[in-house]
This record gives structure tokens, sequence and C-alpha cells, in this order.
């Protein structure tokens, strides 16, 4: 676990200094804290902290449904990110048994990710 607690640490602090960021101007879609936020839902997968996991993805996540929108869903870059996001929630959901949305999202995700390669 001590792998997994230092990852932690590592991202606390890689999202702090891109909040920090984000409130001195920059976009509130960005990409580094989309990203780790993502990260971060999986490191508290692994930690079995679930309802830390769970925030973190639906932060995500929730950025990641933005920036595909504002794309226009065209952009097979903010689309495969979005799809990572989708999957990434849908695991946490699944490990703390709410399995019904946590199907749905996974289907969601593999959709997209279809739509990317085909």
């Amino acid at each position: 676990m001590g792998r997994y607690e230092e990852a932690e640490k590592v991202l606390t602090s890689c999202l702090d200094q891109a909040r920090r960021k984000k409130s001195n101007g920059g976009s509130l879609r960005n990409s580094v804290e989309r990203v780790t936020l993502n990260q971060m839902a999986r490191v508290g997968q692994a930690l079995g902290k679930y309802d830390q996991a769970k925030e973190a993805a639906s932060q995500a996540l929730e950025s990641a449904r933005i920036k595909a929108s504002e794309e226009g869903y065209k952009d097979q870059n903010a689309n495969f990110e979005l799809a990572k996001c989708i999957a990434t929630y849908a695991e946490t959901l699944r490990k703390n048994k709410e399995l019904q949305l946590a199907e749905q999202l996974h289907k969601e995700a593999l959709g997209i990710r279809q739509e990317i390669l085909s």
C-alpha cells in the first residue's frame, strides 16, 4: 500500500497546483486537473477509499463531459478522455456495489470507444 499512499500525496499536490492555476485565470476544464482527478479516483479505489474515489471520479467525469460537449463530440481525444472518465467512475461505482448504474456507464464508455474506432 505504500506506493499507493505515496501516489495519493503526489496527486493531491498536483491537483492543488492545477486548481491554483485555474483560480489565477486558467481554464475551468483544465486537462491536468481532470486527468489528476481521474488518477486519484483509481488510487482511491486501490486503497479502498471508495467515497473519496467516487467524488474524484465524479468531478473528472463532469469536467470531461463539459470538454467533449464544447468540442461537439467531434474531437476524438476529448471523446477518448470522456470514455476513460466514464469507465473510472463506473468502476468506482461497481466496487461500491452500485451495480446497475456501473453497468450502464460501462456500456456508455464502451459505446464511445467503439465509435472512436469505427
